[in-house]
């Protein structure tokens, strides 16, 4: 497992199966996985909207629903 900062209330997990998930604050908000990018379709603070663009950097995510986050991060 490696975990990065990649900004103020920030966090990039990765894991060594190849999943990648990504924390805005405390709260798992979307990631990467065995069929690509996915965020939340839950709608959070502008804040964490921000985050979400920056770590995505232009690539579309498919939307899953929370409950996959919280799978992932629990």
């Amino acid at each position: 497992m490696k975990i990065e900062r990649p900004g103020c209330n920030m966090t990039v997990v990765k894991l060594k199966n190849g999943l990648e998930l990504f924390y805005s604050y405390e709260t798992c908000v979307g990631g990467w996985d065995g069929s690509g990018a996915f965020k939340t379709e839950r709608f959070w603070s502008r804040t964490t909207n921000k985050h979400l663009s920056k770590y995505f950097g232009g690539v579309t995510p498919r939307e899953v629903a929370q409950d996959y986050c919280d799978a992932l991060g629990a």
